[in-house]
């Protein structure tokens, strides 16, 4: 039973950090897109195939020529970030809050 117990906690917790991970990425994506629409003053669009197969007229905007090329740098930029950020709540989740990086910076630089 006292197996059981320490079980679901650690799959409670690992579960918790995860589902938080994944959270923080999404704000990290929403972020990344608002700040793209702020500095280059255009709709952000809904999807890719939005952005690459829109046949209406010239998106309006400060930088119209770059705005497929910024528009691509801002999306690899975010989904990298939204995956760095999964995986460090998966790290955070598996280490059960034993990641102490303190410690470890302590015995770098010993």
């Amino acid at each position: 039973m006292q197996k059981f117990k320490a079980s679901l906690r650690f799959l409670g917790i690992l579960f918790l950090r995860v589902l938080l991970g994944i959270v923080v990425a999404y704000l990290w994506a929403y972020a990344v897109a608002y700040l793209f629409h702020i500095i280059m003053d255009v709709r952000v669009p809904r999807d890719v195939i939005d952005h690459f197969y829109d046949t209406g007229p010239p998106r309006e905007g400060r930088y119209g020529g770059t705005v497929g090329s910024a528009y691509g740098f801002a999306w690899r930029f975010g989904i990298v970030g939204f995956w760095v950020f999964i995986g460090i709540g998966i790290i955070w989740g598996f280490s059960q809050g034993r990641l102490d990086c303190r410690r470890w910076l302590r015995k770098q630089h010993a």
